[in-house]
């Protein structure tokens, strides 16, 4: 009887582990971290000329319960821009972020951050590009990203 049990419990527990990543993830074409935060990324349109300025947004949604991330810098976000596997661009690169351990803390009353950036297409060839969005906090999760692509013509 046991055993019997035993077998039960766990086709249950290991078809609820198939099934549910994969509902999971597929949430507003974003990517979903520890099944309570949502990174999403965008550009402000999918098609952009030479030299054009590429407008880019990172949405950091706490979807569920609430938490606090702890950040070792005064920086909270980042943005790559890739052409291929080549790193083009990246937002921070010009800036200096002070030193300092801080929190955000994402809740029901106030679950969401949005962080904007911009970046002058000069000097690039015409293709498809690859934009991470970043949000630099180490504490539970180790940079959690979500990628995007946009194209130069």
């Amino acid at each position: 009887m046991k055993r019997k049990l035993f077998t039960i419990v766990s086709i249950i527990f290991f078809a609820c582990l198939t099934i549910m990543p994969a509902a999971i993830s597929e949430k507003d074409d974003g990517t979903l971290y520890n099944e309570e935060l949502l990174l999403t990324t965008t550009t402000d349109k999918p098609k952009y000329i030479v030299g054009e300025t590429v407008n880019m947004e990172l949405v950091v949604e706490q979807i569920y319960g609430e938490e606090g991330y702890m950040f070792t810098s005064s920086q909270r976000f980042d943005f790559e821009i890739y052409y291929g596997d080549e790193l083009i661009w990246r937002w921070s690169d010009d800036k200096f972020f002070l030193a300092v351990i801080g929190y955000e803390y994402l809740c029901k009353e106030d679950p969401m951050r949005i962080y904007d950036a911009s970046w002058d297409s000069n000097e690039v060839k015409p293709g498809i590009y690859s934009l991470k969005g970043i949000w630099t906090c180490v504490d539970p999760l180790e940079y959690p990203y979500d990628w995007t692509e946009f194209e130069l013509e």
